[in-house]
Formats: C-alpha cells, sequence, structure tokens
C-alpha cells in the first residue's frame, strides 16, 4: 500500500485566514458606510424613480451581506482545518514519542 503524505504550512495558513478576517470587517465597514448614505439618500429624493432605485440597491446590499456573510464562515472552515492539522501533528508527534 502506497503511503500518502500531506504537508500544511498551518503558519501559512493562519495568515490568510487572518486577512480573510480583516477584509471581511472592512467590507462590513464599507457596507455600513453605504447604509448610511443610503438613508441620507432616502431623506432627500423622493418619487417613484427613488422607489425603485431604493429597492433595486437594497437587495444588492442584502446579496453582499449574504456574500460575506459565506466568507466569514469560509474562514472558519479554514480555522477548524488548521486546528485539525496542528492537531494531528501533535497527536502524530506523541504517537513517535512512545514508540
Amino acid at each position: 500500500m502506497e503511503k500518502i503524505w500531506i504537508e500544511v504550512d498551518t503558519a501559512g495558513l493562519e495568515n490568510v485566514i487572518l486577512e480573510f478576517r480583516e477584509y471581511v470587517e472592512y467590507a462590513w465597514n464599507c457596507l455600513e458606510t453605504f447604509s448610511e448614505l443610503l438613508n441620507r439618500i432616502d431623506r432627500i429624493w423622493q418619487g417613484k424613480a427613488s422607489r425603485a432605485f431604493r429597492a433595486r440597491i437594497w437587495r444588492q446590499k442584502s446579496d453582499m451581506e449574504s456574500c460575506l456573510k459565506e466568507i466569514r464562515r469560509f474562514a472558519a472552515c479554514m480555522e477548524y482545518a488548521k486546528d485539525e492539522y496542528l492537531r494531528c501533528e501533535q497527536d502524530n508527534k506523541e504517537n513517535l514519542e512512545e514508540i
């Protein structure tokens, strides 16, 4: 039976996870600012065109929120994978020490 080796740069993975989280938080902050600007527009722009614009842009904002939530879940999955790799490495080290 052929042995299969998996090598993971957990420190590199941790850096990627941190970057994902930083950019997601930055995007959330931008989305909050965007919402505030839309609320200001709502107060000064009235009428049928305003309502149509508002409906479309709020749907797009909702889509963006869903996307950011999915990216957050992806980062959490990467964190879990990193932790599992580290746990497995530790278990292997302990098993080798027992031999």
